[in-house]
């Protein structure tokens, strides 16, 4: 454990806050992929 502003920080409390960042970028990774999937496939092809 590690002090942090008064706070302790276990390793556990560690391990998720690695695995909250970790679906954050990959969160913004399929975004930013589908905003790129409609930005070349225009809406009326996607749509059958």
């Amino acid at each position: 454990m590690r002090p942090l502003n008064n706070e302790i920080i276990t390793p556990e409390m560690m391990q998720i806050k690695s695995m909250i960042i970790d679906t954050f970028v990959q969160r913004d990774a399929i975004k930013n992929e589908m905003e790129h999937w409609y930005d070349i496939i225009p809406a009326s092809t996607s749509r059958r």
